[in-house]
This record gives C-alpha cells, sequence and structure tokens, in this order.
C-alpha cells in the first residue's frame, strides 16, 4: 500500500513538473574545488545523443524518461534519507546534464566507481606509510601520491589531522581488519558553469554512504603497548566534482569529506 501511493505521488510531482517547464536550479548545498582528472577510478558510460530540440528541456527530458526514475529508485540509487521530491530534482539536474542526450548522466556506473573510490581511499589512509605522512610532513610516497590524485588538497588534509591527533593520543599502528561501504546512495546534485571561454559545466554529485570498520589500534598507555580492537560505523557524505565536456566528465576528485 505504502509502495503503490508513494508511486502515485511521485508521479502527480512528475507531471506537475513537466507542465510547469520549470528551469530553476538545485540550490548550492555544498562546496566545491577545482577538480584533478589524474586518476579514472571512477568511469561512466558514454551517453547517447539525440537532435531532437525537445531533449533540450531538462524538466521535458525528465518526464519522458520517468519510467527509469521510478527503477532507480527501485534499486535505492538515492540516498536513503533523500524526499520523492528531492529526488525528482536530482533525476532533472541529471538530465541537464547531459542536453543534447534522451538519457541522463549515467549514475548507476558512477556510484558503482564512487564505492570502489571510498573504499580505494579509506584503505590508503589505515597504512602505515599514511600513518608516517601524518607524522612527518616531509614525508612523499605512494600512498600520498595517491590520495592527491583523486582528492582535494583540504580532504588530504582533513584525513592527515585526524591522524596526527590519533598519534598524539598514543596511537602507534593501526591495522584495518574489515571494511565494509554499504547504502550507497546519491544525495544531491550541482551544476555549475565554469569562468572560461568554452562555457563549460562542472557537476557535483554528494554520495551519501555508511562505512563499516573493523580496526585493531596499538597504543601506548603507562608506559606499556597494548591493542584494542573495535568496530567503527559512521555515516558520511563525500562530494565528487568533475568538468564535463558533451555530457562525458573528465575526470573526478573528491572535493568534500565528511
Amino acid at each position: 500500500m505504502f509502495l503503490r501511493h508513494s508511486v502515485h505521488r511521485a508521479r502527480d510531482v512528475v507531471r506537475k513538473l513537466a507542465s510547469s517547464q520549470a528551469k530553476r536550479a538545485v540550490p548550492n548545498a555544498f562546496s566545491a574545488r577545482f577538480m584533478q582528472p589524474h586518476m579514472r577510478l571512477l568511469s561512466t558510460s558514454a551517453p547517447k545523443q539525440s537532435d531532437d530540440s525537445e531533449w533540450k528541456n531538462p524538466v521535458v527530458k525528465a518526464y519522458s524518461d520517468k519510467e527509469r526514475f521510478f527503477d532507480w529508485d527501485k534499486v535505492d540509487l538515492f540516498a536513503t534519507d533523500a524526499s520523492l521530491l528531492g529526488k525528482m530534482v536530482m533525476f532533472i539536474q541529471l538530465h541537464a546534464a547531459v542536453p543534447h542526450s534522451n538519457v541522463p548522466f549515467d549514475i548507476p556506473d558512477f556510484l558503482d566507481g564512487a564505492k570502489h573510490a571510498i573504499d580505494t581511499v579509506l584503505r590508503t589512509v589505515y597504512t602505515p606509510a599514511f600513518f608516517d605522512g601524518a607524522l612527518n610532513p616531509a614525508v612523499e610516497n605512494e600512498e600520498f601520491a595517491l590520495l592527491r590524485s583523486v582528492m582535494g588538497s583540504k580532504c588530504v588534509e582533513v584525513l592527515l589531522r585526524g591522524f596526527s591527533d590519533l598519534a598524539k593520543a598514543g596511537c602507534t599502528k593501526f591495522d584495518l581488519t574489515q571494511l565494509e561501504i554499504k547504502d550507497v546512495g546519491l544525495s544531491n546534485v550541482l551544476l555549475k558553469d565554469e569562468a572560461d571561454e568554452d562555457n563549460t559545466k562542472s557537476i557535483l554529485l554528494q554520495v551519501a554512504f555508511t562505512m563499516v570498520e573493523h580496526v585493531t589500534t596499538t597504543l601506548v598507555e603507562d608506559g606499556k603497548e597494548t591493542q584494542k580492537s573495535n568496530v567503527r560505523e559512521a555515516d558520511c557524505l563525500w562530494v565528487f566534482e568533475s568538468k564535463l565536456v558533451n555530457g562525458e566528465p573528465l575526470g573526478w576528485t573528491i572535493v568534500q569529506i565528511a
């Protein structure tokens, strides 16, 4: 009953959006930095092109493509706390990201890549090499090169400060024994114009996910070295940014973590 009511409600909202042919943009709900297109941990399939002028209106496109929206919603591609209206606005923005195509930006493919990128970053920060860098800013190694290729400098600094604080508290080593990334979903979409001669756009995708970390921590307490194992579960929001050329991302950078 609830699902049936939700679908009917969603269809009504989409019809209202289509009839009004609104052209409003999503508010800027998160900040962004310039992308660094060094490492393609995320891939996005090429959109199909269309010359039909009706596809230039993202509201019309989204309404015509409403079955895809219902399919995406059914498999939880959107964040669990997103409202139906919020999901629809995101869907319209994903169509606006690819203005000359009858299909939206490929979110299923993006989320697969985002999950892999999140997993890679978290496993990297628990390595001894990264912890060495948190203790000594002069350290340069492959782990730091990897993080800087997929994250903005502010994000790397946030991670460094966190592990530096743990070191001051007596921690000397971390062993990540198990990591689970779950409930990965799209939480927000932002399109912004770049200040260049080509009038290019950037897309920012906010991803909500839950991480479950099983970590064994080695620390010194009262002059004695001890080990403690714990399980930490946390809900996170990371923002990914890329410039777009003909609806295709040039390369992704993680520009915000929370």
